[in-house]
């Protein structure tokens, strides 16, 4: 049994009203729609002193939608690479701006999101492959030194494999990576998978339609579900979020104990009253906004080369 935080209780009782949960997806317009009017409902004005600009990077598919993030006080050497949740089905620039604008100006550290193309419409590896371009082409921008990778949920699975592919490629050199409640594999029969199938915002049904609607169930090699690498050495720092209210819970701490073995820093932070999709929710909930305020100050470790301290969670 999971208590779940107050705060966080009634956002998922206000999101429930606007976008009921587990409607059998089929309708991607409609979905997408819904889901946009979620995410700009929970929406928050941009930080003062932040600027935003708009970009299209070259792609495998046409060029790639981004938006910059630039901090007043941003460190000139670093940047972020975001990638967004939404079960590689839904999201676009506009679902997570408030939440990328607030990591951006509490890291203070410069960060591009990407408008990476959707499933099914566009199913593995189309959206790594736009992932990618872009990687590359903020990795070769002059002055920038350090790149960190940061995803929630299926945008976390995407960030992974990035790491994955560059080692592969020998570079882009990483600085690290920050993974919220990421999904990584396919293994439907983890605890937590077992345990957390009726989950608040996730459900177990619903992740697994997520896997087959991206890439199939289960996933056909590592990058698309980074948990099936047979060698994680090599892979630049990790901080990652597991949510006990969660059916992906088990992806993050395996990945975690996984990185370390393999000798990799790997700091795993578990939230014991939180659930899946907590990022929206952070301006309601005490315990989504020190969460936040964590994965925030990890971008702002990595992108400074530092280690980043053990969670005490």
């Amino acid at each position: 049994m999971v208590t779940l935080d107050p705060g966080l209780v009634d956002y998922l009782r206000e999101a429930e009203t606007l976008d009921p949960p587990d409607r059998p997806p089929g309708d991607w317009p409609e979905e997408r729609r819904r889901y946009g009017a979620l995410c700009r409902h929970f929406g928050r004005p941009h930080p003062a002193g932040l600027t935003t600009s708009d970009d299209r990077i070259a792609g495998p598919g046409g060029d790639v939608p981004v938006r910059w993030y630039r901090p007043a006080a941003a460190r000139p050497d670093a940047v972020g690479v975001f990638l967004h949740g939404g079960g590689w089905t839904v999201g676009d620039l506009d679902s997570h701006d408030s939440i990328v604008a607030d990591l951006a100006s509490d890291s203070r550290v410069a960060m591009v999101a990407v408008d990476y193309r959707l499933a099914p419409e566009h199913p593995y590896p189309a959206a790594l492959d736009d992932a990618w371009c872009v990687l590359q082409a903020v990795a070769a921008r002059p002055g920038i030194g350090r790149v960190v990778l940061v995803g929630d949920s299926a945008g976390a699975n995407l960030a992974a494999a990035l790491t994955l592919k560059a080692r592969a490629a020998g570079g882009p050199i990483l600085a690290g990576q920050v993974l919220i409640y990421p999904a990584l594999g396919t293994d439907a029969e983890t605890p937590s998978y077992r345990e957390r199938a009726d989950a608040p915002v996730l459900t177990t049904a619903a992740m697994i339609a997520f896997w087959r609607l991206y890439c199939g169930f289960p996933a056909p090699d590592a990058l698309a579900a980074p948990l099936l690498a047979d060698d994680l050495s090599g892979l630049p720092p990790a901080f990652l979020v597991a949510c006990e209210a969660d059916p992906l819970r088990d992806d993050a701490v395996v990945y975690a104990e996984r990185l370390a073995a393999a000798g990799v820093a790997a700091t795993l932070r578990r939230e014991p009253a939180l659930c899946h999709g907590f990022l929206r929710a952070r301006a309601m909930s005490e315990a989504a906004a020190a969460s936040f305020a964590a994965s925030a100050a990890a971008v702002a470790r990595l992108a400074a080369g530092e280690a980043i301290p053990r969670s005490p969670r």
